[in-house]
């Protein structure tokens, strides 16, 4: 199954939560500890919730992050320190609501990538009450198609 109806609402979701996972350094801290991603056509499987979904697409996950993890600076989340385990970066993010009281956040995310061209990430999280698990497991299936 091949999704591009869905592609920017599930690139923006996994944007957010990889940015939540490495959002606990800065970005300099970040790229020093994340092992390279190669830019390229991506295949990303994901499952939220138990509902399951496909997507390939040209993509640098490096810089996605980049991107959402300044979004993330700019809502001021409190964030421990990334930690590594058993091969994995973890860590714990709380971001409070915004003016209108919506945005809570509070989560746990785990990130292991195999190779510069495969990564496992899982995240537990509560938004404004509602619980959310997410697995991404994601390779590059070689460069981009022009």
């Amino acid at each position: 199954m091949h999704m591009r109806s869905d592609h920017r609402l599930i690139r923006a979701l996994r944007g957010v939560s990889l940015a939540l996972l490495f959002a606990a350094q800065p970005a300099a801290a970040v790229e020093d500890q994340w092992p390279l991603l190669r830019p390229g056509e991506w295949e990303f499987k994901t499952e939220v919730d138990g509902q399951k979904r496909l997507e390939i697409s040209c993509s640098d996950p490096i810089a996605d992050v980049k991107a959402s993890v300044l979004e993330l600076d700019q809502r001021n989340c409190k964030r421990e320190p990334l930690r590594k385990r058993r091969g994995s970066h973890v860590f714990r993010v709380e971001c409070a609501p915004d003016e209108a009281g919506k945005g809570k956040l509070q989560g746990t995310f785990r990130l292991k990538a195999a190779s510069d061209s495969a990564f496992r990430m899982e995240s537990i999280s509560t938004t404004d009450g509602r619980s959310r698990r997410e697995i991404v497991e994601a390779k590059r299936r070689g460069d981009c198609s022009q």
